[in-house]
């Protein structure tokens, strides 16, 4: 079996960042493995500015933000596998990934997990009604249009006013596509102050707050969405042929399941980035890998697990029976089930909760 002092798990921002981060330390044989056929994750479909600022100090795309991580990578003796896998990721540090070549397993010294989130699909809303064609998830939008160059639509209503949502909005608009309304079920958008300036209000794009979908209508293609008014009761049928889906985002992290199988969070595994928990923004989620990849250094030097300190976030160890993972939203909140109350939620999404 094949061994590596570090193996590196998720090529985006934060995975990159980690590599560069330990090669900048000193260390050596360093694996980053990445299922995608580049590295840089969904930093490569985010062609809008807004990245950089505080990592490179230069605004640029998301795409420009991944490519400036690369090129950096190329001048290390870092391993990079793309197309690769994580299949699995046991207790006693052994990484199993499959690619092309066939299925491999390798034992590490020290694991970064920065698999990055994924996007809540529809079927995860309590929205009913039948799914026709037309309907996607912001991320599976915003690919599709600048990545893919495809056509997915000419009337939109946008469930969500997460960051992407806004972004997808103000880049169907600059695409001569009619984004017909916004969808926010709390009293006030979400997502960051400059997206709502920037993507919003810049482009008029209307919003409807305390206002969800209710049912789908149609049944070949999407023909419309019956929205519910929430502070009124009020349904409404607002007519279009596509839907974007932007309703969060969940760390990825399935591969700790078997990692942590024995109980215990093991020394030698560290999450980095939205892996972690949901960052704003990809420079921060960069930092976060390179606070990763010091954390891993000095556990490999000493043989002890350096203090996690305000960079601790979600599952930390194992859950007490009382205990849940909140996945109503990013944050990933550690909620107690006590006398039948719910408590240690920030929002009022902890319906969701489920156990890891």
């Amino acid at each position: 079996m094949r061994e590596h002092k570090y193996v590196i798990i998720g090529g985006g921002c934060s995975g990159m960042a980690a590599a560069l981060q330990l090669w900048k330390l000193g260390e050596e044989d360093i694996l980053l493995i990445d299922r995608g056929e580049k590295l840089g994750g969904v930093l490569n479909q985010c062609l809008h500015q807004g990245f950089g600022d505080e990592y490179f100090e230069c605004d640029m795309t998301g795409r420009e933000f991944a490519l400036q991580l690369s090129e950096k990578l190329r001048g290390t003796g870092v391993k990079v596998m793309t197309d690769t896998t994580a299949a699995g990721l046991s207790p006693d540090g052994k990484v199993s990934f499959t690619n092309s070549d066939g299925y491999f397993t390798v034992s590490a010294g020290a694991v970064i997990l920065a698999a990055g989130c994924r996007e809540r699909p529809i079927d995860g809303t309590q929205v009913f009604g039948t799914r026709p064609a037309g309907i996607f998830t912001a991320g599976q939008a915003q690919r599709m249009g600048n990545s893919g160059g495809y056509d997915i639509g000419e009337n939109f209503v946008i469930l969500g006013s997460g960051d992407v949502g806004m972004i997808v909005a103000r880049d169907l608009v600059l695409r001569g596509k009619n984004v017909i309304a916004l969808l926010e079920r709390k009293a006030l958008c979400g997502g960051l102050e400059r997206n709502r300036r920037d993507c919003i209000e810049e482009f008029g794009i209307p919003v409807k707050t305390q206002c969800t979908a209710y049912r789908i209508l149609g049944s070949n293609r999407i023909e419309g969405v019956e929205a519910r008014h929430l502070d009124t009761g009020e349904r409404e049928i607002i007519p279009c042929d596509t839907l974007i889906v932007s309703t969060g985002l969940i760390p990825e992290r399935e591969l700790l399941e078997e990692a942590c199988a024995g109980g215990a969070w093991p020394e030698w595994l560290f999450l980095s980035g939205n892996c972690d928990f949901v960052h704003d923004t990809a420079d921060e989620a960069a930092r976060d890998g390179e606070a990763a990849a010091v954390q891993a250094s000095e556990y490999l030097k000493t043989g002890k697990r350096p203090p996690q300190g305000e960079k601790v976030r979600g599952v930390r160890g194992k859950l007490g029976p009382e205990e849940r993972v909140c996945l109503g939203c990013p944050r990933a909140c550690i909620l107690r089930v006590r006398d039948g109350k719910i408590e240690g939620n920030a929002c009022d999404n902890y319906d969701r909760s489920v156990t890891v």
